[in-house]
């Protein structure tokens, strides 16, 4: 992989009323695809590319250009507005091993929010609406691959996709102790396909999809038990229509029929924050209808699907402690935490074919993920991150007949920071990851062709750094 980032932000603060920020992301990004192996193909020798993937040179290259302006005016000490709008380009190429992808797209949108303070029977009351739309339009083009080359073409797409959302929510402070909280957005979204070229002798010309505009609401409660603890708990729903990268695959079909996720949230936990500890648990249960899950074709294109309804139950929890927290000792900052997160997704009706996949665990979900850290800080600069990640046996197929093992990632990071002046900043580090040489698998296919389920990950590496910044 080699990456390249130029970011630059601006801050500009034009009166008491009024204050102006800008972004600027230019991005040059390339890196190699081995492409995924079996079982077997991992016990011979991990470090291989699927066959055929060095000579076709299966990679991506990718440069993109993101820029935004954002300008925030406050009205008078009750009302604001933000307001941003933004732009971005990209510059896609995908040689695989069956095809190559060429992509060059356009893409524009804005988001305003207003936000209103008052009172209603006497206690505090903010109101906050607003609105969001973007568009993207993209030339698309799948070749041939010859030797790692662009030949024929073999179909080409004009693609527009657009979406929006208004928004609007209401926070009162009921009471001393409790914050009420009601939304609602919104949403719609629509893409066209225009097909100018297909090799294969399909049908040319234009396909639309709109989905329905669809009202999303939201109630959510904060209770103060004291100053420093809270409960809180929210019901939610959710829409999530497919992307047009999940509607027009690489193999040059057109998905039409995939229908939009739609999901209802309900949730409640605890949160605390007193000196040096701060604790939060939560515990929800997510209801998924037309969930869209991937499965992998013979040629390995990856293709979607709706998979009936999802039932995702779940609990989340963190702990964080600074041991020490002293700007004028030596060691100014020890600090340990551990984050736990349990997800026990299951498929609640879904049927393939002649297979009956309902109660199964949702494809590529561990149930249990728990991560520790350490973190240290001393007066000269120097630092140190130990981080330990257990994850916890994976389904790779709807059919739960294949899981990729456990596994436990143990990260360290160590490295020196000194601000010289008020102006400059240098950071040198270098730190080692998989310090326990773990062998194991990182983005895997799911319900792949072949039982190429595996992408096998690094074992243990090395990696060192400088940075500079400076602050104006």
């Amino acid at each position: 992989m080699d990456r390249k980032v130029f970011q630059l932000g601006g801050y500009f603060p034009v009166s008491k009323e009024q204050e102006i920020r800008t972004q600027l992301l230019i991005s040059d990004l390339n890196y190699q695809i081995p492409g995924g192996l079996n079982a077997d193909q991992v016990a011979e020798d991990p470090t291989q590319a699927r066959p055929g993937s060095v000579e076709q040179n299966s990679s991506i290259f990718q440069q993109s250009v993101f820029a935004s302006f954002a300008h925030l005016y406050n009205f008078s000490e009750k009302i604001n507005n933000n307001t941003v709008v933004y732009i971005n380009t990209n510059d896609f190429e995908n040689p695989f091993n069956l095809d190559y992808k060429k992509e060059l797209g356009f893409g524009f949108g804005g988001r305003t929010k207003f936000t209103f303070d008052t009172d209603l029977g006497g206690k505090e009351l903010r109101i906050i609406a607003g609105g969001e739309y973007q568009t993207s339009y993209t030339d698309a083009q799948n070749f041939g691959n010859r030797g790692g080359v662009a030949d024929t073409i073999r179909f080409a797409d004009k693609l527009t996709a657009t979406q929006g959302f208004l928004f609007q929510q209401a926070e009162w402070q009921g009471t001393e102790k409790l914050l009420i909280t009601l939304g609602l957005s919104e949403n719609f979204s629509s893409f066209e396909i225009d097909r100018l070229v297909d090799a294969a002798g399909g049908d040319l010309g234009v396909q639309k999809r709109s989905f329905d505009p669809i009202v999303v609401p939201r109630l959510a409660f904060n209770y103060l038990l004291n100053p420093s603890s809270s409960l809180f708990t929210s019901i939610s729903s959710g829409f999530s229509p497919p992307t047009i990268d999940e509607v027009r695959t690489n193999e040059g079909s057109l998905n039409l029929d995939l229908e939009a996720e739609k999901g209802l949230n309900t949730e409640i936990g605890y949160r605390m924050g007193k000196d040096r500890l701060n604790i939060e648990a939560t515990a929800f249960y997510f209801q998924l209808k037309q969930t869209i899950t991937t499965y992998t074709n013979e040629q390995g294109v990856v293709l979607f699907r709706n998979a009936g309804a999802t039932d995702q139950k779940g609990i989340e929890a963190s702990i964080d402690y600074a041991l020490i927290q002293n700007n004028n000792a030596f060691l100014r900052d020890l600090k340990i935490g551990t984050a736990f997160t349990g997800h026990y997704f299951k498929f609640k009706d879904y049927q393939k074919r002649d297979n009956d996949y309902s109660g199964n665990d949702l494809t590529g979900v561990s149930p249990n993920t728990v991560v520790s850290r350490l973190d240290f800080r001393t007066a000269p600069g120097i630092y140190l991150n130990f981080t330990h990640q257990f994850t916890d046996e994976i389904p790779l197929n709807d059919a739960n007949t294949v899981y990729q093992d456990s596994y436990n990632l143990v990260n360290l990071r160590f490295g020196w920071s000194k601000w010289l002046g008020k102006s400059w900043e240098l950071e040198a580090f270098g730190g080692v990851d998989n310090l326990l040489n773990e062998s194991y698998s990182l983005g895997n296919d799911l319900n792949p062709f072949g039982g190429r389920y595996y992408q096998p990950a690094p074992t243990r590496n090395w990696y060192g750094g400088i940075k500079v910044a400076f602050n104006y």
